[in-house]
C-alpha cells in the first residue's frame, strides 16, 4: 500500500493529518504539546518527522490551534474534519491510539 512506507507507519500525507487529529482528540480535544507528541510517538504509526509535517499543516490551515500556555487545541474546523474522516485512521492505529491515552 502507498500510504505505508514501512509496515506499520503511516506516510500518506492526508491521513497523517487524520492520525493528528485523531491523536488530539482521543486526549480530549486540548493538550500540552509534549503530550501530544508522546502519544503520537508511543503508538509507533508515523516518524516524527512526518508527524510534525502534518501537525505544521493543520496549525496553519486552522485544523489546531495553540491556545493557552501553548496547548493544542481542536478548532470546529479541526472536529468537523475528524467527524466525517476519522475512519480514514486505520483500525490498528486506532488501536494503538488507544492504548497510548491509557498508559
Amino acid at each position: 500500500m502507498a500510504a505505508y512506507r514501512e509496515l506499520g507507519r503511516i506516510s500518506d500525507p492526508t491521513i497523517l493529518k487524520f492520525f493528528v487529529l485523531y491523536v488530539l482528540q482521543a486526549l480530549g480535544g486540548s493538550t500540552a504539546k509534549s503530550a501530544l507528541g508522546e502519544v503520537a510517538m508511543m503508538t509507533e504509526s508515523a516518524s516524527y518527522f512526518d508527524y510534525a509535517q502534518a501537525l505544521d499543516a493543520l496549525l496553519s490551515t486552522g485544523h489546531i490551534a495553540v491556545g493557552e500556555e501553548g496547548s493544542y487545541t481542536i478548532t470546529p474546523l479541526g472536529e468537523d474534519a475528524h467527524g466525517h474522516f476519522y475512519n480514514q485512521v486505520p483500525t490498528w492505529v486506532r488501536g494503538r491510539v488507544g492504548r497510548a491515552v491509557m498508559e
